[in-house]
């Protein structure tokens, strides 16, 4: 069963997350991860984001595939994820989940 990565957060350092985005790309090919949204080309500030109910209202939403649960938590885990998560996590503020889908 595949499953998602759903994170939103608001960019609080660009120039921080233009290096993360550029480092945590190539850690997702050994898990089989597929960016779905945004674009590659939008992936440091994200593309549109229409709010329509709830209070979870992120300025930017990032949404990757992974071809199932431990696949994702692999990658989450992974030493090479794990050496760049803090540019993340200094650059925005937000939440983080993974989703099983069908």
């Amino acid at each position: 069963m595949v499953a998602y990565l759903i994170a939103g957060n608001d960019v609080t350092n660009p120039d921080l997350m233009q290096k993360y985005a550029e480092l945590a790309g190539p850690t997702l090919a050994p898990y089989n991860a597929k960016l779905l949204a945004p674009g590659a080309d939008q992936l440091v500030m994200g593309g549109g984001v229409e709010h329509m109910e709830g209070d979870f209202r992120p300025g930017r939403v990032v949404v990757i595939e992974f071809p199932d649960m431990a696949q994702a938590k692999g990658w989450y885990n992974s030493a090479e994820y794990q050496a760049i998560i803090n540019m993340r996590l200094e650059g925005s503020v937000g939440s983080l989940m993974f989703v099983e889908g069908a």
